[in-house]
């Protein structure tokens, strides 16, 4: 029994230091990543480049992904999931519509502007990489815990307006980050509620 007990006790403990390995080897794998693509263009990144930018072997880098294409999946998946986890967690006053859409934004501009390295590299990339898809992801789900999306306004089908919607929050969010952040992360959310309003596209946060 006290055989079996140590053994289990063994098992765990080589998991434990299993997992701290896999997820170090994923953080620097990723910090690699990133590196060499403010460095050089998506199609010129190899393996190798990744590995000795890591610091880490061949057999490492595949025993946690297939191919770059997966290492780059998996982490730009993971930012914008992050991103969406932090907008819709946020601390909301519901008093209104107006307060519900600017907690949202205000949350939306200040964890762009905490991460904003990667995301930064990403649009420097966007041509090259697949973002506007779990963009429209995270600005529709949003969307939907403030106004109908399946609504149509003044004639004009939903779609029509989440579209438009993403468009333009893609396009200033993007001048933001690129700009350095010209206003802070509350100013934004403000002006982008006051042009809302003033417009009246009342599908777009």
């Amino acid at each position: 029994m006290h055989n079996v007990m140590e053994q289990g006790e063994l098992s765990m403990a080589f998991d434990y230091r299993n997992d701290k390995r896999s997820i170090r080897s994923k953080k620097l794998l990723k910090e690699a990543l990133f590196e060499l693509l403010y460095e050089k263009e998506w199609r010129s990144i190899t393996i190798q480049d990744l590995t000795k930018k890591a610091n880490l072997n061949r057999s490492t880098f595949y025993q946690h992904y297939e191919n770059k294409y997966d290492l780059l999946g998996q982490n730009v998946e993971d930012l914008f999931h992050s991103l969406k986890e932090t907008v819709l967690s946020a601390r909301i006053d519901h008093s209104s519509t107006e307060t519900i859409s600017y907690g949202y934004l205000l949350a939306f501009y200040q964890h762009l502007k905490a991460q904003s390295y990667y995301f930064k590299v990403i649009l420097n990339r966007g041509y090259e990489l697949d973002i506007m898809e779990l963009f429209t992801d995270i600005v529709q789900e949003v969307m939907g815990q403030v106004v109908n999306v399946q609504q149509s306004i003044n004639g004009v089908p939903a779609e029509i307006h989440w579209r438009y919607s993403i468009a333009a929050h893609f396009s200033v969010a993007s001048w933001w980050l690129q700009n350095d952040f010209p206003y802070s992360p509350e100013f934004m959310a403000e002006a982008v509620l006051k042009m809302t309003k003033e417009a009246k596209y009342h599908a777009l946060l």
